[in-house]
């Protein structure tokens, strides 16, 4: 049905009606004389229905026939159209035009995404793709896109697999990273024998080892770099075992950590506008669109991008503004009151930090907050709960 609905369109067909004494005959004559009609409806002794546009001629002479004539007779589809705005020639010109800008820019990529792992990086990895010849705005070609691929896993060693899709004028990189494989032989491999030393000073809550042989128990206190799991153990028959140290030890620490701000200092800032840049990207074109220039001397800038969209698909265009600012220095004074509230705001990021490492907990703290001449001090101590364990590695080589 679409099929034969676009060959009516474009052949074109015409709507009319038929009247008079008897508009029956002249559907009898129609179908002797193979016209094809159809939507075909009667009415209060009128007949209306659509014929192809190249059969009027021979309806118009049928319909004389029948002794019936035709009143109404309306044209559509193409044909119609073209008669309709042939003296037109610029809404033609245009048209021509307008296809023939869609069907260039259709073999463009306007926009790529690129699905980059956590290890690697997407700015980095989109650079990469710019210098072989892949951006917004580059052409599309079948034998280039192969090639990027190829060169890409050449190029960075981090990547063990890359895929570009290009679906229409949009790209997706797929992106799977190299893992590291030990590729020494079996000949020179080297066994790794490890001991687990302590990291800090504290008293030990709990242990878990997998592999090595304790040589601590909980509850008894260490000092900083005495032996917790030894890699060498010792076996009933009088021989040892090499083995690869693994083991969690938990032990209650603390860390006392120093934060200090001075009473006077100075600082910069941003000052006026001095200049505002305005630029536009357009198939890896640069085009300036504003006569200003970056000033000279030391000055703050902020850049920012803008990528334009038409009817929500985007564009190969980037449109790039920057301004430039006086760098104004100026001395900057604290009192105690706002010192200790900016030196409480560094103590708490620093406990999320250590939050933040795995098996640590920070179970209290203190805070000691001293102002001396040069500036205001303040001391915390955390109580923590923590993995103290850290590998120290000796490697035997195996003949």
């Amino acid at each position: 049905m679409v099929i034969l609905f676009l060959l009516r369109i474009l052949g074109g067909y015409c709507n009319f009606a038929v009247t008079g004494r008897f508009p029956e005959r002249f559907l009898n004559l129609a179908s002797k004389n193979g016209v094809a009609l159809w939507n075909t409806k009667g009415e209060n002794g009128c007949i209306s229905a659509s014929a192809r546009l190249s059969d009027m001629k021979l309806v118009i002479s049928l319909a004389a026939k029948s002794g019936n004539e035709i009143s109404v007779c309306t044209e559509h589809g193409l044909p119609a159209i073209a008669r309709r705005y042939k003296s037109r020639t610029g809404l033609l010109a245009g048209l021509v035009l307008g296809s023939v800008f869609c069907v260039f820019m259709s073999g463009y990529i306007w926009n790529i995404d690129v699905n980059c792992p956590i290890r690697l990086s997407e700015y980095e990895i989109r650079n990469e793709l710019r210098e072989l010849g892949l951006f917004e705005g580059a052409r599309y070609d079948y034998d280039t896109v192969s090639r990027i691929e190829r060169n890409m896993l050449i190029r960075d060693g981090r990547i063990s697999w890359l895929s570009i899709n290009v679906d229409g004028t949009n790209a997706v990189v797929e992106i799977s990273p190299k893992t590291e494989i030990d590729s020494v032989s079996k000949k020179d491999k080297t066994k790794t024998v490890s001991n687990l030393l302590a990291a800090a000073d504290g008293k030990i809550v709990k242990l878990s080892v997998r592999s090595g042989q304790a040589v601590v128990q909980a509850g008894e206190g260490v000092r900083q770099g005495q032996l917790l799991v030894s890699g060498i153990n010792a076996l009933t028959d009088g021989s040892s075992e090499l083995s690869d140290s693994d083991a969690e030890v938990i032990a209650e620490t603390s860390h006392c950590m120093n934060f200090f701000l001075p009473k006077s200092s100075t600082g910069q800032s941003a000052g006026r506008l001095i200049s505002e840049k305005t630029s536009a990207s357009i198939f890896g074109l640069t085009v300036p669109l504003s006569l200003s220039t970056a000033p000279p001397g030391d000055c703050f800038y902020s850049r920012t991008y803008q990528k334009l969209q038409l009817l929500g698909f985007p564009l190969p265009v980037y449109v790039t503004h920057e301004r430039y600012y006086e760098k104004n220095s100026s001395d900057l004074a604290a009192d105690a009151a706002k010192a200790g509230e900016i030196l409480k705001k560094r103590a708490a990021i620093y406990r999320f930090f250590l939050e933040g490492q795995k098996f640590t907990t920070v179970e209290s703290e203190s805070e000691e907050f001293r102002e001396t001449d040069d500036g205001y001090t303040l001391t915390v101590t955390y109580q923590t709960t923590e993995n103290i364990a850290k590998k120290s590695v000796i490697e035997i080589r195996s003949e």
